[in-house]
């Protein structure tokens, strides 16, 4: 039996935050990570919410500008970037057609752990098409 690899992962961290108070003076529902919730995206400690590709998602890697386009539901633009992609990564997201993308309440990859604890990250498994 053969060694089976993991999918390719994206961590979309947000560059500014909005946030929302209520008039009594507490804060109010964050509207980044109410909208990952309703756009598909699931709690990051729902495995079974996230074991197939989402409805409504996909991307196209343009490899030689190494642009990352990723699209939601009814065609909504998500994110479009720069990648700084390596050739295993290609190699793996070429192979099994999805990656792994990760978003909420975090400035970088090392927030994730602490914001997971805090209910305040989620995942998707987005299609991908590299051109």
């Amino acid at each position: 039996m053969g060694r089976r690899r993991a999918a390719a992962q994206v961590v979309f961290a947000a560059s500014h935050r909005v946030e929302t108070f209520a008039s009594a003076g507490g804060r109010g529902p964050d509207p980044h990570l109410a909208g990952l919730a309703s756009g598909g995206w699931a709690r990051f400690d729902d495995f079974g919410g996230w074991p197939e590709p989402t409805a409504g998602w996909s991307a196209v890697l343009d490899v030689a500008g190494d642009v990352l386009t990723v699209t939601g539901r009814a065609g909504v633009s998500f994110y479009e970037g720069g990648l700084n992609s390596s050739r295993d990564w290609r190699r793996t997201a070429r192979r099994h057609g999805v990656f792994y993308a990760l978003a909420g309440s975090i400035t970088g990859p090392l927030g994730i752990a602490e914001a997971q604890l805090r209910g305040e990250m989620f995942a998707l498994l987005c299609p991908v098409v590299l051109v």
